[in-house]
């Protein structure tokens, strides 16, 4: 006969099973390049999986729609990390375009992903064919991805989904036209990471500096110092230029310190 289990030994092994069926523990980092099929290297849960950007579903498979480095997140993300510049959108992604056009019923927008994408002129919250953002060329604009498809234009939407609206007279939507400031353009790698809540080098920057800014998944960044401060707005902007180049946390909060020092040294210069 044998021994009755301990309830503290019993409750350890429910919980590694379930860790087991919750973390794939076979995923191996991948290559990938469009048209790849990765679905055995995303299929190692059972519980159903979340599939992010670089990555589709077609039919039965997920396919790589970018070329990059295959990605997970436990408990059941996957996405295709893209270490260059070129942008392929995303249903849900959120990004920075410029106006290229302004004809007709919808604007052309460049959100570097090797050809335009359109938004309709009133995809703005509160929006109306009297009362409606006239953009022009050149403007940045925030906004979402509403719809990617391989076969046609895809398409930005400056309205919220869920939670709270506001009208785009406001100013204080989520999504829409970001005025002046500095544009740069970025990895769509460094992008990432400058979206994740413990950024080394936007917590870096905090320190010394009260700044705005919108990161898009397409590796465009705008930022606009506190009262438009340009010296600030200048150091800010190079340090991230810089900290494409750093893959060590150490050397981006040294290179951030090190700008930091350089600005205050030229503005003691042409303040005598």
């Amino acid at each position: 006969m044998s021994e009755p289990m301990d309830i503290n030994e019993s409750s350890a092994e429910t919980f590694l099973n379930n860790v087991d069926n919750s973390i794939d523990f076979a995923f191996r980092k991948v290559a990938t390049f469009p048209g790849d099929d990765v679905t055995s290297n995303v299929t190692g849960l059972t519980e159903s999986i979340r599939i992010g950007g670089g990555l589709v579903q077609s039919g039965s498979k997920v396919v790589a729609s970018t070329v990059g480095t295959l990605n997970y997140k436990a408990p059941a993300f996957y996405w295709t990390e893209n270490t260059g510049k070129r942008y392929f959108p995303h249903v849900g992604d959120q990004v920075l375009g410029l106006v290229e056009g302004t004809g007709g019923d919808f604007y052309s927008l460049n959100v570097f992903s090797g050809s335009n994408v359109i938004m309709n002129r009133l995809a703005f919250d509160g929006a109306t064919k009297r009362n409606k953002p006239e953009l022009k060329r050149g403007d940045v604009v925030y906004a979402r991805v509403s719809a990617a498809n391989p076969d046609s234009e895809a398409e930005l939407s400056c309205t919220v989904l869920s939670g709270p609206k506001k009208e785009w007279s406001t100013g204080e939507t989520v999504y829409g036209e970001l005025k002046d400031g500095l544009f740069v353009r970025v990895s769509i790698s460094l992008a990432r990471k400058m979206l994740q809540p413990d950024c080394v080098l936007l917590n870096a920057l905090n320190s010394h500096f009260s700044f705005e800014v919108a990161i898009g998944m397409n590796g465009a960044v705008w930022l606009r110092a506190a009262n438009n401060n340009v010296v600030e707005a200048i150091v800010i902007r190079n340090s991230i230029l810089h900290a494409e180049h750093l893959d060590d946390d150490a050397q981006v909060i040294a290179i951030v310190e090190e700008l930091v020092k350089r600005s205050k040294l030229v503005g003691k210069v042409s303040n005598q």
